[in-house]
């Protein structure tokens, strides 16, 4: 060291591997672009021990060598802290058994991991390639004996990263915003709320891979099931799946929600359900028209998409044991949540029949355009929601 550096350089989120090297007197120096995808074409297929440096998080390594093979690699923990505001992080490296071959010693590390549990939900595995063999990285979190991610470090490709968002996940009766912000959450719900909707967040889902909602009573019996797909790769975002109260009603007590992403257990909820009392009403359709219903209860033309032409939307109920006395109301939600209307009815004798109730375009036109709501409610207890879109 002659007083002023020989060789320097930045290393960033983009430029992560620069090294230095001296030879024959003279210095140099590389450096190297990163994508985190290392090991494209190359797609690890061993299934290391491993180690579990935090609760629930597995990490692996497999050492590709040329003389001996593959090699599970050891793991070196060197520090676990948290930071002011909450994040946890741990670093550490695998390294090469010294049984193995001649160069593995716990003083010669092979891929360097930083892991970093965001106080957001967020969890980073990140490895960070110092050896000259190929090796494999695993991780799985939650660990349930089977990696979730995998990637192959290279001397061209020496940075991997393993994201994992677990998420939080709610219950509400309130349609979620399209920014995935979380909605209010509730725990306790009955015939009155129309509908019960399960929210779940994460990070990091892949294009062209599955999601699942199960819905589980109280008896652990499957009562329904929601499936679907991102049709792109997401780096955050949200899924959300709706059960009709009216499912619900037969089983009153507590309920379990599975959510399962890639066909894997990523999250597992309860909520409660308080059924009212019995009664022999039945709503057998309920739907939204342009048209103005007949006297003589005939379905109406369905509709779901409303503009300012229309006049009005029309919401049409078709029921069986109407009790007598009892009354019914349809209710307009706006796309904010906000009710903006009610129609009230009611039926001094026993029916079985239809009623039906509208809003004007004009009225709706004060209010945002997108995903308005219909409700008809029966005796201040059974509602039925459904949703329509309205353009001005």
């Amino acid at each position: 060291y002659s007083g002023s550096p020989h060789e320097q350089g930045t290393v960033n989120t983009f430029r992560r591997y620069m090294r230095h090297y001296y030879q024959k007197g003279e210095s140099h120096k590389d450096k190297q672009y990163e994508d985190t995808d290392a090991g494209q074409g190359a797609a690890p297929v061993n299934n290391p021990p491993g180690d579990v440096p935090a609760s629930q998080l597995r990490i692996g390594a497999v050492i590709k060598t040329e003389d001996k093979g593959n090699i599970n690699a050891l793991w070196y923990k060197g520090g676990d802290a948290l930071t002011g505001r909450g994040d946890q992080v741990i670093w550490g490296y695998f390294y090469a058994n010294p049984k193995d071959v001649s160069w593995g010693s716990p003083e010669n590390p092979d891929v360097f991991v930083k892991i970093w549990f965001d106080v957001s939900g967020r969890t980073d595995v990140n490895f960070f390639h110092v050896s000259v063999p190929n090796i494999e990285v695993y991780s799985a979190f939650p660990d349930r004996s089977v990696y979730d991610r995998k990637g192959t470090a290279t001397l061209e490709n020496r940075y991997v990263r393993h994201e994992y968002c677990l998420g939080a996940g709610v219950f509400s009766i309130e349609i979620p915003p399209d920014d995935c912000q979380q909605p209010a959450s509730e725990t306790l719900f009955n015939d009155k709320d129309g509908e019960v909707i399960a929210w779940i967040e994460y990070c990091s889902s892949e294009q062209g891979k599955n999601y699942r909602f199960e819905w589980y009573n109280s008896e652990n019996t499957l009562i329904q099931e929601n499936t679907g797909s991102r049709g792109e790769e997401i780096r955050y975002g949200c899924s959300w799946e709706r059960i009709s109260t009216a499912k619900l009603h037969d089983y009153p007590g507590r309920w379990t929600v599975k959510f399962y992403y890639d066909n894997r257990l990523y999250w597992e909820g309860n909520f409660d359900f308080e059924a009212d009392p019995d009664t022999d009403f039945e709503l057998k359709q309920f739907l939204l028209t342009k048209e103005t219903p007949g006297s003589e209860c005939a379905k109406p033309t369905a509709s779901t998409s409303f503009k300012t032409a229309d006049g009005y939307v029309t919401a049409w109920a078709d029921y069986e044991n109407y009790e007598a006395g009892k009354t019914h109301k349809f209710k307009w939600y706006s796309p904010a949540n906000v009710l903006i209307q009610e129609n009230p009815g009611g039926r001094d004798k026993f029916s079985n029949g239809c009623s039906w109730g509208s809003i004007y375009t004009e009225l709706l036109n004060k209010y945002a355009s997108g995903q308005w709501r219909a409700e008809f409610c029966y005796d201040s207890r059974f509602c039925t929601k459904i949703y329509f879109d309205y353009s001005k």
